[in-house]
């Protein structure tokens, strides 16, 4: 006889008669996360009385090669240093922090100096730093030391030197957590960066603070202080910035009971047949989620009911993983279900407005065949509050997880090529290679149309899934650290200027690699031929590894009308006024030739801008450019 109270099994049941026309599909496709409040800079007052070097804009230029070099332009959007006047000030913000998760969007002049204080006392360096080859604690993300007894102490330089160029736009995240005191008012606890990602490279991971830095607003630690950003010490701009403030308890879960069943489900069954006609194996308590209560790998269901103690009315965001179907339901109202075939790397997440005080909470866990050991992960976020678990660690342990170590290649004393699938946003490009130089600047080309495909710095690739079951996969990169270009050819013929570029290989067109070699100072040359035309593709680091410079070159030709090669394709391309071009709101810059410059146009295509230049498809025609990032 089925012991079980009438909402639990009615909620069970539903989701089981749902899956048969949605096994994959949750109620929502949510967000991951809760959304960060954005700072408001279309005027200055989330800031304590800024001085007169601080400015508002809607752009700025900085000049790549000009020394602390500034323009900023009419409007808002930009908080711009300019460290103009006798006396330029740092900025504060009227916002007070404790831990908090930061993101913001920066850019340095040529040679500029500044730096972010978390809580007013902890300095992250923002600095020019392009190029460097060893970072210090003084350059870019490195945490900068304190004084005693008149000479420099501590300081931590970022793992990685991963500085874009002055004049682009770099990006920030730092997870932040401030020192802990006791009640009476003893520091128990450093204060501690879990975190800081520099364009999209981890350079500092559970790092303790273990004294305000050199020019911090007090060395007197304490539980909340505001962010500082210099300004005496050279240009800045910074847009975008967002938080998350951590200031309250998290969720608690108490009062938990369980039903655990256990059923055969064959293929073609009813699982809600089989439920109904099933058994309450066992019941009880459990003090937290931790799956110790079942005892197969298959053939089950366990429904958890507990009490959910909500310390702030609000949004919360709650991410449920379970390998095999669940149901999340509060309050009697249904957030997520999932299907029998739905896997733990799938995470599924639900958005609900909870009022504060105690909320009933109901989840459900089934599997139908013989699997893995099972396993489930139950995250919850929400106003003030930090994702955190709400199951043990036991019932998601990191080696079911399958998360191997990166296993990387880089080039030493000469270039690598390694040959292979590249992912791309439209598809998979078969006929791809990967080429790493020494100098820490890499690429991606496609083999069989001549497009750049990805362009990087630092780390080459990561060859782990070569030791995962059968090898294999796409060539792996840092995909957060790259630029990724469009993947369609890098030269068509065109009937007009306002000719559509190509996607792929236009019709009557071939195109075919002969081969490809190391030249002179280990550039890569690549022959190609086009209809009638063999050219050479030259890519070289330039600018001591600052730059990657392509050259085409034309060998052998019969005349050829209307081809062009595209330099460049993006939401955004304009010309800035030291003649180098910005593509993507400075995301990355390109330098071209002066000898194709006057015969380069931007034209608009659709909803995106494109940088063409005519090919003369005569003998010894040469075309060179570099970008710049």
């Amino acid at each position: 006889m089925i012991s079980c109270m009438p909402k639990t099994l009615f909620s069970f049941l539903f989701v089981i008669a749902f899956l048969s026309s949605a096994l994959h599909s949750g109620l929502q496709a949510q967000s991951s996360e809760l959304p960060f409040t954005e700072m408001d800079l279309n005027n200055l007052d989330s800031f304590e009385s800024p001085s007169a070097n601080w400015q508002l804009a809607g752009d700025v230029f900085m000049d790549t090669y000009q020394d602390q070099h500034v323009d900023a332009i009419d409007g808002t959007g930009v908080l711009v240093n300019t460290a103009e006047g006798n006396q330029p000030q740092d900025i504060y913000t009227s916002l007070d922090h404790g831990d908090i998760d930061l993101s913001f969007d920066f850019m340095m002049a040529r040679e500029s100096n500044s730096g972010i204080y978390l809580q007013g006392r902890y300095e992250i360096q923002l600095f020019d730093s392009w190029g460097i080859n060893k970072p210090r604690f003084s350059d870019l993300g490195g945490i900068y030391q304190w004084w005693e007894d008149g000479r420099g102490v501590g300081g931590t330089a970022p793992n990685v030197n991963a500085a874009l160029a002055p004049g682009v736009w770099q990006h920030m995240e730092i997870k932040f957590r401030a020192p802990r005191f006791n009640e009476q008012g003893q520091k128990i606890d450093n204060a501690r960066l879990e975190e800081v990602i520099l364009n999209g490279k981890v350079i500092h991971t559970d790092l303790e603070l273990i004294h305000p830095t050199g020019g911090a607003m007090s060395n007197e630690e304490a539980p909340f202080g505001p962010l500082r950003i210099q300004g005496d010490h050279g240009p800045v701009a910074i847009k975008n910035i967002r938080y998350k403030r951590y200031d309250n308890a998290p969720l608690q879960l108490s009062d938990i009971s369980y039903k655990y069943y256990e059923m055969a489900l064959e293929e073609g069954d009813d699982p809600a047949s089989i439920i109904a006609s099933s058994n309450i194996k066992t019941e009880g308590t459990a003090r937290q989620l931790t799956l110790n209560e079942i005892e197969r790998t298959g053939e089950f269901a366990i429904v958890y009911e507990g009490s959910l103690e909500v310390p702030e009315p609000g949004t919360y965001l709650f991410e449920l993983r379970t390998d095999g179907g669940n149901l999340l339901e509060i309050d009697g109202n249904l957030l997520l279900q999932n299907g029998a075939d739905n896997r733990w790397w799938s995470p599924h997440t639900a958005e609900v407005d909870l009022l504060e005080g105690t909320h009933n909470i109901t989840l459900t866990y089934f599997r139908g065949e013989d699997g893995d050991s099972p396993v489930l992960s139950l995250l919850a976020e929400g106003p003030g509050i930090e994702k955190h678990a709400l199951h043990m660690s036991s019932a998601f342990p990191a080696n079911i997880q399958n998360v191997y170590l990166p296993k990387l290649i880089d080039p030493e004393d000469k270039p690598i090529v390694m040959h292979g699938f590249m992912q791309m946003p439209d598809r998979v490009h078969p006929h791809s290679a990967a080429v790493g130089f020494p100098e820490d600047v890499h690429f991606g080309i496609d083999l069989n149309n001549g497009s750049l495909m990805k362009m990087w710095k630092g780390d080459f690739l990561d060859v782990s899934s070569m030791w995962v079951g059968r090898g294999g996969g796409n060539l792996s990169l840092n995909e957060k650290a790259a630029l990724t270009f469009s993947g369609a050819p890098a030269m068509a013929f065109l009937d007009s200027r306002d000719t559509a570029w190509p996607d792929s290989l236009q019709e009557n067109v071939s195109f075919d690699m002969h081969n490809y070699r190391f030249g002179n100072e280990n550039q890569l040359v690549i022959k190609y031929q086009m209809n009638e035309i063999i050219f050479e593709d030259h890519l070289v680091p330039h600018n001591d590894g600052k730059e990657l410079m392509r050259t085409i070159r034309i060998t052998e030709s019969e005349s050829a009308n209307n081809l062009y090669l595209r330099i460049a394709e993006g939401d955004s391309i304009s010309e800035l006024p030291n003649g180098l071009f910005q593509i993507n709101d400075k995301a990355y810059l390109i330098n071209l030739g002066e000898n194709i410059k006057s015969e380069s146009w931007i034209r608009s295509s659709g909803d995106r801008v494109e940088l063409l230049v005519p090919v003369n498809s005569t003998e010894n025609t040469e075309i060179s450019y570099s970008f710049v990032w």
